[in-house]
Formats: C-alpha cells, sequence, structure tokens
C-alpha cells in the first residue's frame, strides 16, 4: 500500500521502464532488419561486433555527447533542453553498446540455418518479410526473449550512462531504479554493502529492498 503511494518511486520505476523499451526496442528493431537481409556473418565480422562492448561506457559517453553537443560538436542538437532529448542520447549510447552482443548471437543462430532454405524461398517468390518470419525467426526467437529479458535486469541496476554524462538527469527526472535505491541507501546513513538495506518510506514504515 505505502509503495504504491510513493510517486517518487513510482516516477522512477516508469522512467526505467521507458529507457528500456526506448533502447531494447530499438536494438532488437535493428537486429530484425539486421537479419532479414544478412543471415551469414563470418566470424571475424563478429567479433569486430564485440569492440563497443569491450571498449566500456564512460569513454564512449562522452564521445556521443561532445559530438552531439551544440556547444563544442558539429551537430545543432540540445541535450539538456528536456528529458526526450536526454532519453535520445542514452538510447543512442546504449544501443552503441550493447548491440553488438545481440547481434552476435543472432548470427551465430542464422549461420546454423542451411543455405538450401533461402534459395527455396527465393524459387517460390516469397517476400523478405515472410521468408524471415518462416526460417529465420524460428531460429532467433529465443534468442531475442533471452536478451530482452537479460537487458531488463541490467537496466533495473543501470547507473553509469545516466550519471556519466547528466549527473541526476535532468532535475532528478532521468533517474534510474539503481540511482534512486542508492539515493535513498546514503539518505538514510546506511552504508551496508549488498543489494539488502532498509528504507524508510514516507508513511513512517521501514521497508527491506
Amino acid at each position: 500500500y505505502h509503495l504504491l503511494h510513493d510517486t517518487e518511486l513510482f516516477g522512477v520505476i516508469q522512467n526505467t521502464a521507458t529507457l528500456f523499451a526506448l533502447s531494447v526496442g530499438l536494438q532488437l528493431l535493428i537486429c530484425v532488419i539486421g537479419t532479414m537481409f544478412v543471415t551469414s556473418v563470418r566470424p571475424g565480422i563478429m567479433a569486430m561486433l564485440l569492440i563497443p562492448y569491450a571498449t566500456g561506457v564512460i569513454a564512449p559517453s562522452f564521445a556521443f555527447f561532445v559530438l552531439l553537443s551544440t556547444g563544442v560538436g558539429p551537430l545543432s542538437v540540445s541535450l539538456a533542453g528536456s528529458v526526450s532529448s536526454q532519453r535520445i542520447v542514452i538510447t543512442l549510447i546504449d544501443t552503441w553498446q550493447w548491440l553488438g552482443i545481440l547481434l552476435v548471437a543472432a548470427f551465430f543462430q542464422t549461420n546454423q540455418i542451411p543455405k538450401s532454405y533461402f534459395e527455396l524461398a527465393d524459387l517460390e517468390g516469397m517476400s523478405i518479410w515472410t521468408r524471415w518470419r518462416r526460417i529465420v525467426w524460428p531460429q532467433v526467437w529465443f534468442v531475442l526473449l533471452f536478451y530482452s529479458a537479460f537487458r531488463l535486469l541490467d537496466w533495473l541496476r543501470k547507473v553509469d550512462i545516466v550519471k556519466a554524462i547528466f549527473d541526476r538527469g535532468y532535475a532528478g527526472r532521468l533517474q534510474t531504479f539503481a540511482m534512486y535505491a542508492e539515493q535513498v541507501r546514503f539518505r538514510f546513513g546506511s552504508t551496508d554493502s549488498g543489494s539488502a538495506f532498509n528504507i524508510q518510506d514516507p508513511y513512517g514504515d521501514f521497508l527491506l529492498l
């Protein structure tokens, strides 16, 4: 009951869900389009797709910030003018970092599909969408599902992207769930490590997260 009336927590969860939907939705869309046209990828190219993830997130975050900044970058885009513009930047950074992982997993599966399947589909005159749905989808659906579930858990604990370039993000309205949990933990003087700590809600009761 008390959690349902914690408007700050509700806003944090809503923002986390929005960022998750934007970033993962864009990544899944790119993956679907990519596997429509490319079904076989060499191991060397798949290894190159992992480079963005291997470089970390802090330095790339600042690089994207500089690229899109109206003050020092070549593009006239306002990054701090609204929540929406900051969400776009966060979505781009997250996509740049994680898309390669998704594509490698998807291409690994499509590499297992016999080429004769696609040749037969071409002979039958299937559209690209029908070919993808009948041949590729059965091979990659569990990859997309597992990736979405994993990234949902990742967004629940995500702090780095937002704090790296926006601190608390547009007067605190871009806080993620993990940022809020850390803020509450220090607000009440908890120095315990781990994921379990006490939170005193606005009604005076203590909650265990």
